[in-house]
C-alpha cells in the first residue's frame, strides 16, 4: 500500500507508475487482505475475508489534464 502511495505522490507525477507496465499481479493471504482493506476503510470490519478474496487498484492515466500528468487509483474488492 505504502509503494503504490509512494508512486503516486505529485512530486513524480505518477512517473514511476508509468513505467511498471500495465498490469502486476501480487498474492496474498486473507490476513493482508484484511490489512489493506483496514487500511483503506478503517471503520469497516473485516473479520471474515471470503475465500479467493481480491482487491484491484486499477491506475488511469489523464495526460490530457491540466498539469499533464494526473492519475487516478480507483480501488476494487472482489469486484
Amino acid at each position: 500500500m505504502r509503494n503504490l502511495k509512494t508512486l503516486a505522490t505529485a512530486e513524480n507525477k505518477g512517473e514511476e507508475l508509468r513505467k511498471m507496465g500495465p498490469y502486476r499481479l501480487y498474492s496474498a493471504h486473507d490476513t493482508q487482505i484484511a490489512n489493506v482493506l483496514q487500511q483503506i476503510d478503517p471503520a469497516f470490519n473485516f473479520t471474515y475475508i471470503k475465500y479467493a478474496s481480491n482487491i484491484f487498484f486499477e491506475v488511469y492515466d489523464f495526460p490530457e489534464s491540466k498539469a499533464g500528468k494526473d492519475i487516478f487509483v480507483r480501488t476494487v474488492y472482489n469486484g
